[in-house]
């Protein structure tokens, strides 16, 4: 991201007078800090997370969704041009609330009534990670039968 760093002087007279002196700088390059605050989902949620986005419709909301948060009319009008078949309130609403429900979407309403928004913002970054499942070389029993054995030992 590039950012035009402006410098604002004040001078005391100037000031008096309501006058700002803008001077333009160089372009900046900003970082936005990392973090790595990835949470290790238990087996339910993330069954539900990857429930959510099984279906092609929520996928693309949620892609949709990286970009920036959407107002729902707006999120249902794109997918509409998008997928090439109409996408209803309804239907966006209805997607919008299982991605919800997963914890992969929130709401935020803006505006005031009766001219009340509601906009849907990307809630979380998923990133999927697996290892390979190694079953005990003597089988579960084995496995049991041997940890009961040791803690015997141990007393």
């Amino acid at each position: 991201m590039e950012y035009n760093q402006n410098y604002i002087r004040e001078k005391g007279e100037e000031k008096r007078g309501g006058r700002v002196e803008v001077e333009k700088g160089t372009p900046l390059r900003l970082q936005l800090e990392e973090r790595e605050e990835w949470e290790t989902l238990d087996e339910e949620r993330a069954f539900r997370v990857s429930e959510a986005l099984a279906d092609p419709l929520r996928r693309w909301i949620y892609r949709e969704l990286g970009k920036g948060p959407l107002r729902q009319a707006e999120l249902a009008r794109r997918a509409s041009e998008a997928l090439g078949r109409k996408i209803t309130s309804v239907l966006m609403r209805y997607h919008l609330n299982k991605l919800s429900s997963a914890g992969l979407v929130r709401f935020e309403s803006e505006g005031t009534p009766p001219r009340r928004a509601k906009k849907v913002y990307r809630n979380l970054e998923v990133r999927i990670q697996a290892r390979p499942f190694y079953p005990p070389p003597g089988g579960l029993e084995g496995e049991l039968s041997g940890a009961l054995r040791r803690a015997r030992e141990v007393r």
